[in-house]
């Protein structure tokens, strides 16, 4: 996820940002995942989920978060 942080912030500075960003979520069951790496790395998670920083001027994304736990989209916000 740092890698991730540093390409979004790098990236986020070649656009002009707008006044506005949204929050955007999304999520994954586990079903949809590779049964075979789900084996042979012992996961055991039952769904992930993406929630998305995303500019609305430009759409660029500003930042992002994945959990395992489902959290909600307002406390990630922050």
């Amino acid at each position: 996820m740092r890698i991730w942080h540093v390409l979004l912030r790098l990236s986020a500075e070649l656009h002009d940002l707008g006044d506005a960003q949204a929050i955007d979520a999304t999520g994954m069951d586990r079903i949809a995942a590779s049964q075979h790496y789900a084996k042979r790395t012992n996961y055991t998670f039952e769904a992930v989920k993406t929630t998305l920083l995303s500019d609305c001027k430009n759409g660029a994304i500003l930042d992002i978060h994945c959990s395992m736990k489902q959290p909600h989209d307002s406390k990630i916000g922050w």
